[in-house]
């Protein structure tokens, strides 16, 4: 699965290959299509 880290040290994306991960017992495992990342705060106000 494609994965994208924040690198804690210098604040630096990057895009990285991961394991699929496995849920536990009680967990559920969801599959997203798509996603967006955002550079600021969305301008509508909170629900």
């Amino acid at each position: 699965m494609k994965v994208i880290c924040l690198d804690g040290q210098n604040d630096h994306l990057t895009f990285e290959d991961a394991p699929q991960s496995r849920p536990g017992m009680g967990e559920v495992l969801i599959r997203v299509h798509v996603v967006s990342v955002m550079w600021q705060e969305p301008p509508w106000s909170e629900t």
